[in-house]
């Protein structure tokens, strides 16, 4: 996400929602488009570019790329090279931190089910 001004009313919102509960600070961090998904196909054993590509074929490269760095930032997926096959592969696996998330976004889903 592009930084805002520090004097845009975005911001300052932001910053007062921030500080008032940690919820708003996670929902922010999680609510990037696909990021979810991304998780969720990780956990699901399409833990390579091309497989999540496969599943995803409207997500751009690119935002595919990005989302995966930004579940590697914070933490939610580790990222692991294998060199030893021809083309070298990278493989995505979801962290502890990343599953324990999962549990709670399956729950949020049973809820939506029952009540949204």
């Amino acid at each position: 996400m592009a930084p805002r001004k520090e004097t845009s009313t975005n911001y300052l919102n932001e910053q007062v929602l921030g500080h008032t509960c940690v919820l708003n600070e996670v929902l922010s961090g999680i609510s990037g488009r696909w990021k979810m998904q991304v998780l969720y196909l990780i956990a699901q054993d399409q833990n390579r570019f091309s497989l999540l590509k496969a599943t995803l074929p409207t997500l751009s490269d690119q935002t595919l790329g990005k989302r995966l760095r930004e579940l590697e930032q914070a933490g939610l997926v580790t990222r692991h090279p294998d060199a030893t096959v021809v083309p070298p592969q990278v493989r995505y696996a979801v962290t502890p931190k990343g599953g324990s998330l999962l549990t709670l976004l399956q729950a949020m889903c049973r809820w939506g089910t029952d009540y949204w």
